[in-house]
């Protein structure tokens, strides 16, 4: 197996559970992941399913 590096100017981002989802915080790097935040959906669909959903 080949293990490949990452580069050091690739970008990452978080990744949340449903309804969470990751937005930039406006005032750091866009490429790194610590420059995001979580927020939550305004509104939910109580009749979406969603990967997951069984589990609450």
């Amino acid at each position: 197996m080949k293990m490949e590096t990452i580069p050091a100017n690739a970008a990452s981002r978080p990744v949340y559970p449903y309804p969470q989802y990751a937005v930039w915080d406006e005032k750091d790097d866009v490429k790194q992941a610590a420059s995001y935040v979580s927020k939550t959906l305004p509104a939910i669909n109580a009749h979406y399913d969603w990967a997951g959903s069984v589990f609450y």
